[in-house]
């Protein structure tokens, strides 16, 4: 499971069965500082007293040279490489090949790819034998020079380590660790280095269980900020579009929150974060997806979908949803004696700029929905508070009926082509 990325995820109720009756799971040890819900700025925590960057003994040597972990001298950061003999010998499987000739995919085009790394790298102190460690997400870094291209490298999060892999050499490059972590989301960051806007950067956010964002500067091998963003798990985070600095998370404490995240001031890395909005969603959300355009911000939740106004800037915006999406209905399922809710949607992406893939659990199957045709239904609804707009699914693909949820799928870039786990 911990090669297929965003586009396959186990399910968190084997992590916690506990997530299985709707409630959030897994909550956060640390108390929260009010301090950082009044939306004023203030410093971020630096996980030591003075960020530094990673010196000769710190290292990162070749995976397949070394069996051993470096560790830095503070004891918060640590850097870990995979040992050689762990890359196994890969299996055949067979996928649709994309056409060489106007990107696009024949019905009857097939084609045999073999997997050339498979990486356990996620695994308490390197024990292959640990089968318990969850590989959540996976997102390839933005090329800092053109946003819409991606570099080699990739960053994946698990148990209490943050990777950087190399998928032209199938290397661990890159590991940092915080013991007493467990990692469920992460996201690039691309922002000018110091405030100046000539020089771009790449940042990678990551969120976990303590309900903490932390921020790490690849470039330079350093973990240089720590900040509690909510009260329990952080699940989902999104960048804004067009403001480089600012972030939405999403949490287990059912809120939204939008941050600030100035660059870091070098050479000590001070970095200062602000939080402009917060919103309120029915239940936890698990994926956010913005439309600027609309003005709106769309929640994946538990039980079910939401949309928000982006009026923060107004002196009296809305934190609540106003618009509630409502698919076809589906009877509640059993699975071992359990219950299964079949609003709970898992997973949420865009298909075109006006088409969205959604999909729930115990379905059997992906929708997918046009936004502007079920937005004009809301000028026919009437009365106050939240609308409920019903979508009328343009397509319905066939996939699994499944009761794993978790399970994520995302569009093949440069290609009509949606990979689902």
């Amino acid at each position: 499971s911990s090669t297929n990325g965003e586009a396959s995820v186990p399910s968190k109720r084997s992590h916690d069965k506990s997530s299985t009756n709707g409630d959030a799971s897994m909550p956060s040890k640390r108390s929260h500082d009010e301090a950082s819900t009044n939306g004023n700025a203030f410093d971020a925590e630096a996980p030591s007293k003075r960020p530094r960057r990673v010196t000769s003994l710190d290292n990162v040597v070749d995976a397949g040279n070394i069996s051993t972990s470096q560790r830095t001298r503070n004891g918060r950061i640590t850097i870990e490489c995979l040992p050689k003999d762990m890359t196994l010998t890969p299996l055949k499987k067979t996928v649709r090949k994309p056409a060489t000739k106007g990107r696009t995919l024949s019905k009857d085009s097939t084609a045999e790819y073999e997997p050339t790394h498979i990486l356990q790298c996620h695994s308490v102190r390197n024990d292959r034998n640990d089968h318990k460690t969850m590989v959540w997400k996976c997102v390839f870094e933005p090329n800092p020079d053109n946003t819409e291209e991606s570099t080699s490298i990739v960053a994946t999060c698990g148990g209490e380590s943050v990777c950087l892999l190399d998928c032209r050499t199938g290397k661990v490059v890159q590991k940092f660790s915080q013991p007493k972590e467990e990692f469920f989301c992460i996201a690039w960051m691309t922002i000018p280095l110091d405030g100046r806007t000539e020089k771009m950067t790449n940042i990678l956010a990551v969120g976990g269980k303590r309900g903490k964002v932390y921020l790490v500067h690849p470039q330079q091998n350093i973990w240089y900020a720590e900040h509690e963003a909510h009260r329990r798990d952080v699940c989902c985070m999104v960048p804004h579009q067009d403001n480089s600095t600012w972030m939405y998370t999403g949490s287990y404490d059912t809120t939204i929150r939008l941050w600030d995240i100035s660059p870091p001031k070098l050479p000590n890395y001070e970095c200062r974060i602000k939080k402009l909005a917060e919103w309120s969603p029915p239940s936890i959300p698990l994926h956010i997806l913005l439309f600027p355009e609309h003005d709106l911000l769309f929640a994946a939740c538990r039980s079910g979908c939401f949309g928000f106004m982006l009026n923060h800037k107004q002196d009296h915006w809305k934190k609540t949803y106003t618009l509630e999406f409502t698919f076809p209905k589906v009877e509640k399922q059993t699975e071992e004696g359990l219950e299964v809710d079949t609003e709970f949607m898992d997973c949420m992406t865009l298909i075109s700029p006006e088409v969205i893939a959604s999909k729930l659990v115990g379905h059997g199957c992906i929708y997918l929905w046009n936004l502007p045709e079920t937005l004009r239904q809301s000028a026919k609804v009437k009365g106050k508070g939240p609308k409920s707009l019903k979508v009328k699914p343009v397509a319905q693909l066939e996939w699994s009926s499944t009761f794993i949820d978790y399970i994520y799928f995302k569009m093949w870039p440069g290609y009509d082509v949606l990979v689902c786990g």
